[in-house]
């Protein structure tokens, strides 16, 4: 008995360079990883390499905040940055974040356009970041483009009174 076969074309594939710095001290650390380049998988792969580069020396905290800061290249020379902070993020949410842009990108009706290169910076607090907005007032109800507006607000830090 044999398995015989023909090798073909090496197929594409996205580079995935991501640092992750803890900001204990205790990681900072550079990930590179090559996922396939398919319109549905490829958002799939990269949250998973996400997911794996900020848990790869350790667990995160319980509670923990996760900045980030990530530039998606496109092959039509188009980018996307991304920068946002997650609070106690799951691979799921990381999905969301990234893979969303991915996969509008790649299914677009009217021009499918993969990514060809993502890079960025994972920074992971021991805290949660997040607080509940209880209640907000502003002084008029209409504003002019370019005016200040002076909000009141009342909100509730994560595990905290009000503030």
């Amino acid at each position: 008995m044999g398995i015989s076969g023909e090798l073909g074309a090496v197929p594409q594939s996205v580079p995935v360079d991501l640092r992750v710095k803890y900001t204990d001290g205790s990681e900072d650390q550079m990930y590179h990883f090559t996922t396939a380049l398919h319109p549905k998988m490829t958002p799939l792969l990269v949250a998973m390499a996400m997911t794996s580069a900020i848990t790869g020396a350790k667990e995160m905290p319980e509670n923990h905040t996760v900045d980030y800061d990530l530039t998606l290249e496109f092959e039509n020379g188009k980018t996307i940055h991304v920068v946002n902070s997650a609070v106690n993020i799951s691979a799921a949410d990381l999905f969301f974040e990234v893979g969303t842009p991915l996969t509008a990108a790649a299914e677009n009706p009217f021009e499918s356009v993969m990514v060809k290169k993502i890079t960025g910076t994972m920074v992971v607090s021991p805290q949660a970041r997040q607080a509940q907005i209880l209640y907000a007032n502003v002084p008029r109800s209409r504003y002019r483009p370019g005016e200040t507006v002076t909000a009141y607000v009342t909100y509730r830090p994560f595990r905290a009174g009000k503030c």
